[in-house]
């Protein structure tokens, strides 16, 4: 089995999306930041990095994006498709 590559992004990362066009064909997995209350989501919209963007962008990204929340302290990597942790 070949290795995958993984690309990991900021919090704005999200936010230039033709910029993410040579990420989508270098890496096989997107992980990116995502908000993981609703005080998050506020707290994100009120920095300007756009919450619902980024659903946009899991939304067309379907299996290459994973979402990356703090769960307990920890940093947690979930990919949407498969709703399983890595």
């Amino acid at each position: 089995m070949a290795k995958q590559r993984w690309g990991t992004f900021s919090v704005a990362d999200h936010l230039n999306v033709r910029s993410l066009v040579p990420d989508v064909l270098l890496f096989d997995r997107l992980v990116f930041p995502y908000p993981s209350d609703k005080a998050e989501w506020t707290y994100w919209n009120r920095e300007g990095w756009d919450p619902a963007l980024l659903d946009y962008c899991f939304l067309k990204l379907e299996e290459l994006v994973g979402r990356a929340e703090r769960a307990a302290g920890e940093m947690v990597a979930t990919f949407v498709s498969s709703g399983s942790e890595m």
